[in-house]
């Protein structure tokens, strides 16, 4: 999914304190299959959404190895974040086990820890997760935030306005995928199930009218369309 800051709307909620967002017109685009040709997909949906005409550019995802490198041979100037919920998870999930999914206790240490990545204090929620150094999982969330040690400065990010968690684009996940590939009974292939993913992401990007009911009215020499 991409969408400029032209696209989207922010303001203060006073009662909670913290900024609000919403995103107004955004793209999708969907590939099912390697890497290497889902990039080309990713780099033509960025250019047709201003890449290389705004100031800054800001990758938000999961902190997947792939995307990583993704960022550093597509977008080299972009600003990757390490979506704060994802983060939160395995936190949260590191917690339940270290506290035997004492729910009082892991509750209140993860969103403890979680707050402090919030607030920038990366240095200090570390030190909380190291205290379990002797333990194997402990290893297993510092190399996942190590790897993403450049991507959590969220306190810097929320000054700026910067989203720093994804749930646009996992609830993309069910609106534009799963809700249509996922009814019952269904069986695709990758071909068709490609076909129905281009056609959902053009339909949910609002582009129908512009690129499908177009092309199929080329496709069949129609003419007088507009």
């Amino acid at each position: 999914m991409a969408f400029s800051e032209d696209n989207f709307k922010t303001w203060f909620d006073l009662k909670k304190k913290e900024r609000k967002y919403k995103i107004g017109s955004r793209e999708y685009t969907s590939y099912i299959g390697e890497v290497d040709t889902f990039k080309k997909y990713m780099l033509a949906l960025a250019m047709r959404n201003g890449y290389g005409g705004y100031r800054q550019t800001v990758l938000l995802s999961d902190g997947a190895p792939w995307i990583r490198n993704l960022r550093e041979e597509l977008f080299p100037d972009a600003q990757q974040i390490l979506d704060f919920f994802h983060l939160a998870k395995n936190v949260t999930d590191f917690a339940k086990i270290i506290f035997n999914k004492d729910e009082i206790k892991y509750k209140s240490w993860s969103k403890n820890v979680c707050d402090l990545f919030k607030a920038g204090k990366t240095t200090d929620a570390i030190r909380q997760i190291k205290i379990f150094s002797d333990d194997r999982l402990s290893k297993n969330i510092l190399n996942y935030i190590n790897n993403n040690i450049s991507f959590i400065d969220y306190a810097t990010y929320r000054k700026k306005g910067w989203f720093i968690g994804s749930g646009a684009i996992e609830s993309a996940n069910r609106t534009v995928l799963q809700q249509r590939l996922k009814q019952p009974g269904m069986r695709w292939n990758i071909e068709n199930g490609q076909h129905i993913v281009t056609l959902m992401a053009k339909a949910k990007s609002g582009l129908w009218n512009r690129d499908v009911e177009k092309a199929t009215l080329r496709h069949y020499k129609v003419k007088n369309y507009y």
